[in-house]
Parts: C-alpha cells; structure tokens; sequence
C-alpha cells in the first residue's frame, strides 16, 4: 500500500495556514500521527528532494516504526552549510556552456522577478537552475508541475524555516 502525503499548507486552499508554524519537528510530529491513525507497525518512508531530510530525520526520530528509508534525488542533509558547498562545487565544475546558459537564463530571470506571483516565481526559479540539474540544460521542468495545486510561498519558506535549522548531527 502507498500513502503519499504532504506537508500542512502545501495545498493553496488551506488559506488559514499560519506559515511561522512550519517546522521540521511539526512535520515529524504530523508523520507520526498519521503512522498512529493508520495503525502501521512499521512504515517504509520515502523523500524526494529536500523532502529527503525529512524522510531521514524521521528515521532518526522515530527508528523502530521504519523499516525502510529511500531517499530520491535528495542530498542526507540540506542545510545551509551544504547548500554553500553545493555552489562551490557547482562553479568549480559546472562546464563552460552550462554556465553561460545558467548567468543568461539568471539575468533574465532577474528582470522580471519582481513582477511574478510566487508560484510563477518558484517555477521560473527552477526553470533558471536548468544547466545544474538536467541532461538538456535547456529544458523547461515547468509542465512537471501542471495541474498540481501547490502553495509556492509554503515551498520557498520550507528550506529556510525547516532546512536551515536542520541538526545534522545525526546523519
């Protein structure tokens, strides 16, 4: 059985969700909660993206309910320390032209950010980091994201609120 959930103010229509209350242990508490309602011994816990750390604290919280992690394009650990080591690393090896497509795509980005919606922000944004995570630096990852509800001011605050506090002591 697959249960796919998200976490609470990802979907637009919940205008009462109060973003300062975003937290990586609320978010673990809410996983929690919901293994108990379901009345899972053990669950199998999956993270995609940033989503990862999530999977893996939650691991770390709460070992004897999981009896597998998997992580899917996700680093163990996404704090800002890693996020500056990303960076170095991408402009140490990032090649020539992919580095001329990610400063082009980057100005023109720059020019009309101020005028976007945070959705439309937060697909632009990723569309701009193309060369850094595509086979074709110039594809457009925006038609991945068509037809799902999503509330980009909750995902934009995610890594600052969640990740950015992030104890990797454990990892």
């Amino acid at each position: 059985q697959f249960i796919f959930t998200d976490f609470r103010g990802l979907n637009p229509a919940d205008t009462a969700f109060d973003i300062t209350t975003l937290s990586l242990q609320n978010i673990l508490d809410d996983i929690e909660a919901l293994r108990q309602y379901l009345d899972f011994e053990t669950i199998a816990i999956c993270g995609h993206s940033t989503a990862g750390t999530v999977a893996l604290d939650y691991t770390l919280a709460y070992p004897k309910y999981v009896s597998r992690t998997l992580l899917i394009c996700s680093p163990p650990v996404y704090t800002r320390e890693f996020r500056t080591f990303q960076q170095s690393y991408t402009q140490k090896y990032l090649s020539p032209e992919r580095a001329h497509i990610l400063q082009r795509n980057l100005k023109a980005f720059n020019r009309v950010k101020d005028t976007l919606d945070s959705t439309a922000y937060f697909l632009g944004f990723h569309k701009v980091q193309a060369p850094l995570y595509w086979y074709d630096p110039l594809y457009d990852g925006s038609d991945l994201w068509k037809g799902i509800a999503l509330n980009a001011d909750v995902i934009m605050n995610f890594v600052p609120l969640v990740c950015d506090n992030h104890d990797s002591s454990g990892v």
